[in-house]
């Protein structure tokens, strides 16, 4: 089964059945006319794709969420304006609805939920009207000339779901200009992304490379809630933002050579970049090495940039997403007393902004790891509150990939361990491209008890991502441990240059299952001496691991390394 993500429009004629019943010929005639002589050429001008002609309906895939917006308002225009002379009885009139989501792909046509909720959205739309995705209209946001009216979430048809639906019109008589859009998009002080469109240097029929990776990173990104991304964007658009990504591709017979940089725009620094020497034989396997590393690396330079920044302000200038970014950096040093001050900071963050998601997803892993690690918690009610937060943000964005991570973590440790590896497994499904979602994955793949199967997972998320956090290694490391690979869990673990959450236990346990007893013993010291309330106990609540067997092993070797039973 392919599958991919894509832009999908749905059309249908208003009131086809009562315009057949009275010139059915009339009708036919007319509807042909109006898609070979408006629809065909306005399809193609934004370039999209018919899948299928339904009837009285089509379908239409675009790469990009800006395309296909743009395509239905010209669609729109352009059919009314066509119909003018026609009377009322005898127009044509269509609704479109336009949603961004994954697709089944089966030869030329495409399936599945994405398609589904496009045609409920269709049938959402008054005639003449479009109506879009909530997905949709954060990627369209800002980048097209129209109106976007909040019509708040809606039941759709056969969609588990209420999803946020917003209604696209025309320009008014006192516009929402693109400009007023696109600030809106940095209303937190979220940084924007813009992508120039790769060039193609060399055999002009090598060029379809540039060609895809473009369209391939512009839709891996548009999943990243770390920065507002802009997309293959004109020179206005690349001059506005606040980081610019741009490359090459070279090609000499079956070698490529593809440049990327990723440049900071108000100094002309540059943040990242690499070049790959690559065969070419391969298109697919090429483009999708290369967009692992540039996307993933993308979420993480970015937040790693805005970090920087901070040093340079003052705490009173601090906006939302300053806050938010604030907490994410003490989040991730995976320590009882950091976390307190991540929490601090993203609840300043929350209070400031509600709705943005950075700060609410870390808020809810400051409870995550709390009951993860056995940390103490101000919250009684700590797994329903975050569970909470996830639930909501999925509310409003059922492909917020962060959410269904949290919600995996969550549920491994309450033992829902199926229900954890399917959240990881559409986590990862959403966006295979962000190093924290292969992370994830492989981590369930770990504690459901095929720890080979997520080692594979987790040994890509570290390595496409130069900016990796440094409790990646203690995951891959646990991986090592449950497959019984213990010196190379030693081996990793001993280059950290800091302990991180569970890493001295992991270590311990792997050199006790050595019979290096006196080294695993030094380490249970070391981390009594700054977790004295530590034990066996609380380990076995920590670590949830479906299979008791492999738990047992874990706790073994814990206990031969002598950490005791219960705190002191």
């Amino acid at each position: 089964m392919v599958r991919r993500l894509a832009a999908i429009l749905a059309a249908d004629v208003v009131g086809y059945s009562r315009l057949m019943g009275k010139d059915e010929t009339g009708t036919l005639s007319r509807l042909n006319a109006v898609r070979r002589e408006i629809l065909e050429p306005v399809i193609a001008e934004h370039r999209g794709r018919v899948v299928k002609l339904m009837g009285d309906g089509l379908l239409v895939e675009f790469s990009s969420v800006v395309d296909a917006v743009e395509c239905a308002l010209a669609w729109q225009q352009a059919v009314n304006d066509g119909g003018a002379d026609a009377s009322t009885d005898q127009r044509i009139r269509f609704r479109i609805g336009v949603n961004l989501g994954d697709v089944i792909v089966e030869d030329d046509d495409i399936f599945g939920d994405g398609v589904n909720v496009a045609a409920r959205l269709e049938a959402l739309a008054e005639p003449g009207g479009i109506c879009v995705s909530e997905d949709a209209w954060r990627h369209a946001r800002g980048r097209v000339a129209a109106v976007f009216r909040n019509l708040g979430p809606q039941k759709l048809k056969n969609i588990s779901e209420p999803m946020g639906v917003f209604r696209v019109e025309a320009t008014t008589e006192q516009p929402e200009t693109v400009e007023q859009q696109r600030g809106s998009q940095s209303l937190f002080g979220q940084p924007t992304l813009a992508l120039v469109p790769f060039r193609h240097l060399g055999d002009p029929g090598q060029s379809f490379i540039a060609d895809g990776l473009t369209e391939s990173l512009c839709a891996a990104l548009a999943h990243f809630e770390e920065f507002a991304f802009v997309g293959a964007a004109n020179d206005g658009e690349q001059a506005s933002s606040t980081f610019v990504l741009q490359g090459s591709v070279q090609t000499s017979g079956s070698r490529a050579r593809i440049s990327v940089q990723l440049s900071e725009t108000a100094s002309s620094r540059k943040v990242w970049g690499q070049t790959f020497d690559r065969s070419n034989e391969d298109t697919f396997a090429l483009q999708d090495e290369i967009i692992g590393i540039v996307a993933s690396t993308m979420g993480e330079a970015v937040l790693e940039e805005g970090a920087r920044s901070l040093l340079a302000k003052s705490r009173d200038e601090y906006t939302a997403y300053d806050w938010a970014l604030d907490g994410v950096q003490h989040l991730h040093r995976v320590d009882p007393e950091e976390n307190r001050v991540a929490r601090a900071s993203l609840e300043k963050a929350v209070s400031m902004a509600p709705d943005l998601p950075l700060a609410q997803i870390g808020l809810g892993f400051t409870y995550a790891l709390e009951l993860i690690n056995g940390w103490p918690t101000d919250r009684p009610d700590a797994f329903d509150f975050a569970v909470k937060i996830a639930r909501d943000l999925l509310r409003r964005n059922e492909r917020f990939d962060h959410a269904h991570r949290l919600l995996a973590r969550l549920y491994h440790f309450a033992g829902r361990h199926d229900e954890a590896l399917e959240h990881s497994r559409r986590a990862y499904e959403i966006n295979p491209y962000n190093s924290d979602m292969l992370m994830q994955y492989g981590l369930s793949l770990v504690f459901t008890g095929s720890p080979e199967e997520g080692l594979e997972l987790m040994e890509r998320g570290c390595t496409i991502n130069p900016y990796a956090p440094v409790y990646y290694q203690v995951h891959w490391a646990l991986g090592l441990f449950f497959s019984g690979r213990f010196e190379e869990a030693v081996a990793r673990l001993r280059r950290l240059e800091r302990p991180v959450g569970p890493s001295r236990l992991v270590l311990a346990a792997s050199l006790a299952n050595l019979d290096r007893i006196e080294e695993a013993k030094a380490e249970v010291d070391a981390h009594l001496a700054e977790h004295p309330d530590a034990s066996t106990a609380v380990v076995e609540q920590a670590m949830p691991m479906k299979r008791r067997e492999d738990l047992d092993s874990y706790i073994d070797g814990l206990k031969r390394a002598g950490l005791p039973e219960a705190a002191a």
